[in-house]
């Protein structure tokens, strides 16, 4: 392979390699598809190495010419060096990782030397067809994937005016309140659609926390002990953020539990002591009630915010 592949007359074209074991090239295909879509051109080995090659080479050098490196990870392809020499080589040269987990196989990421630390990058789990605790299709993974690719190349995420917290039990209830408050101009952050596939995990956060003027935070019963949910809400009381929070339907009525979790955050330390000092939102009569409410609070808060700013 070389290097004019990637530039010459295809220099205003970003060229994403796709490395995999041969078993998955029915996956491949579909992938490839949606890449074209959007005009981003996938390097297939089968295809690019032609007749008379050395394709050692060429396996060598598309890590190393390519935009981003779009991996289908699956146990079988841990098992090749090959494979794990491709995800190396990109990432030796800096190139973005986008990586899909075909069949699970996270456990073994770190038992190799060329995947450690890929477990820190938000990948697609085909075989679980989730986003971040939100059931989705395979056709809206493989858009994820492809947003995912977009992002490395391009890198210009959208400002958001609200960031929301969420346990994974409520991921369905944080991605209905963000949908709705970006319909009625509101634009929102939440992590099932607001990380991209191979981004950080913690970049993710920063990034979306620090673009925010307010966060949702909706209670769940053992969230002082989730790592994940404490990161965000210290990140928030260190930005000084309105704090908004919000009681999920299942613990409408439920007033043993209500209290006992209460307790729990007085308990606690000041980042979630300070929760108890807000009076929650409810979903009593509906989320589109709930919307309704929180849409004029927050818009009188991000009017004042925006005030402030302006001021200063």
């Amino acid at each position: 392979m070389t290097e004019d592949r990637f530039l010459g007359n295809d220099v205003a074209k970003q060229h994403v390699m796709i490395s995999y074991r041969s078993l998955d090239k029915d996956f491949v295909v579909k992938l490839k598809t949606e890449l074209q879509k959007k005009e981003i051109t996938p390097w297939v080995d089968e295809e690019q190495i032609k007749p008379g090659m050395k394709w050692r080479n060429e396996i060598l050098n598309a890590p190393r010419l390519c935009d981003a490196c779009l991996v289908v990870l699956s146990p079988e392809y841990l098992e090749s060096e090959h494979c794990r020499m491709e995800v190396f080589i990109a990432r030796s040269f800096g190139r973005p990782i986008i990586p899909v987990m075909l069949r699970d196989c996270f456990s073994s990421l770190d038992k190799y030397d060329e995947t450690q630390g890929l477990a820190n990058l938000f990948m697609m789990l085909m075989f679980r067809l989730s986003s971040v605790g939100l059931p989705i299709t395979q056709e809206e993974a493989l858009k994820r994937v492809v947003e995912g690719v977009s992002f490395a190349l391009v890198g210009k995420p959208c400002k958001k005016d609200v960031y929301i917290s969420y346990a994974s039990k409520d991921a369905d209830l944080a991605t209905n309140i963000a949908q709705l408050l970006e319909t009625k101009g509101i634009s929102a952050w939440v992590a099932t659609t607001g990380v991209y596939v191979g981004e950080n995990w913690r970049d993710a956060q920063v990034r979306a926390m620090m673009s925010a003027s307010i966060h949702i935070i909706i209670l769940d019963e053992n969230m002082v002990s989730s790592s994940f949910l404490r990161t965000e809400i210290l990140l928030s009381e260190a930005r000084e953020l309105e704090t908004v929070t919000v009681l999920p339907p299942r613990l409408l009525g439920n007033t043993s539990e209500i209290r006992d979790l209460m307790d729990k955050l007085d308990r606690s330390d000041k980042t979630y002591r300070r929760l108890t000092e807000l009076q929650y939102f409810t979903c009593e009569q509906g989320v589109g009630s709930l919307i309704d409410r929180l849409y004029n609070f927050l818009t009188h808060k991000l009017k004042s915010s925006n005030n402030r700013g302006a001021a200063d």
